[in-house]
């Protein structure tokens, strides 16, 4: 390989960024990049150990498919996907690979996955992945949205039985955000997007194509997330501003400065309890965590370093 220097989309913590990756020889560049279309990213719940709560600090390494505390699985080009998909009650390593719409998922047990692997072919290479439990049954269930048609397209999990979705909602140049946003912590995630150009929210639309509404909050440029802030359930419009490293919320209201230009946002969601805004910061390698973003960021707390370089930091849970 003549040129170890290749300009590849990456997901980082929820973010798509442009970076140069240095290739080492033997390895070949993915013939189709992350994503051509640039867009947020925050795959499915978090919990690898199974106690119900984010760990911070996982991380995936491109390069190699090696996981921060697991054996390798994935390769280079490979779009980190970790979620439920058996129902156990941990989060299993799992990759989409955008070239082939094929999905490749570790089970953490033999629960539902007597094989200890799932394998599903399900989405168009210019997909966007969004994996997460819609119908609320305990199964994350593959989903991927469509910008060239504003399409979701669900599958239910664990084994991609039967199909659960396909409805439009959005349009090119919005960014998929599913969750359960201000509709009071119960049922099924609903379809939500955001658009950047008007600053605007299309969510509450349902699986079945029924209801949604509008808000206007945020701006281009904005990196727009679903966090449940104040520990009701309910996943809040929260939207990350990398020119000012301010973050911004909407029910409840907020504003707060937590970051810098170049940090990558992210957050930690857990159960029952008020989400933590977070950056990772790739000059020091470090985590920033802001425990309370609606009281100024009043507790705080540093973690790192959060992985090698190379490494995706791999965190965040759609409410």
């Amino acid at each position: 390989m003549t040129h170890l220097r290749r300009l590849v989309v990456v997901v980082v913590a929820g973010l798509l960024v442009n970076v140069a990756v240095r290739v080492p020889q033997g390895i070949s560049a993915a013939s189709h990049p992350y994503y051509s279309y640039s867009c947020p990213l925050v795959s499915g719940g978090h919990d690898f150990n199974g106690n119900g709560f984010d760990e911070d600090g996982w991380s995936w390494n491109p390069l190699d498919g090696v996981w921060l505390t697991g054996p390798s699985w994935g390769v280079f080009g490979d779009i980190p996907a970790p979620a439920d998909y058996n129902g156990d009650g941990q989060s299993d390593r799992a990759v989409w690979r955008p070239s082939t719409g094929s999905w490749f998922v570790q089970c953490s047990s033999a629960t539902n996955c007597p094989s200890g692997t799932i394998a599903v072919t399900w989405g168009n290479p210019g997909d966007i992945p969004v994996p997460s439990d819609y119908n609320a049954d305990g199964f994350a269930d593959f989903g991927v949205w469509r910008p060239s048609t504003g399409y979701w397209y669900i599958l239910a999990g664990p084994s991609g039985g039967s199909l659960l979705a396909a409805t439009p909602w959005g349009q090119y140049g919005d960014c998929p955000v599913p969750g359960r946003l201000l509709n009071n912590g119960a049922g099924s995630l609903e379809l939500n997007v955001f658009r950047p150009s008007a600053g605007t929210w299309f969510y509450g639309r349902s699986l079945d194509g029924a209801g949604g509404t509008t808000l206007s909050f945020g701006t281009y440029g904005d990196i727009p997330f679903s966090i449940d802030i104040d520990g009701d359930g309910d996943g809040d419009p929260v939207v990350w501003r990398p020119s000012e490293g301010n973050w911004y919320g909407a029910g409840p209201s907020f504003a707060v400065s937590w970051g810098v230009p170049g940090d990558i946002p992210s957050f930690r969601s857990d159960p029952g309890l008020p989400a933590n805004i977070s950056v990772w910061r790739p000059t020091t390698q470090r985590l920033y965590s802001c425990n309370n973003p609606t009281m100024g960021c009043t507790s705080t707390g540093v973690a790192g370093p959060v992985s090698p370089a190379n490494r995706i930091p791999v965190l965040g849970r759609y409410r």
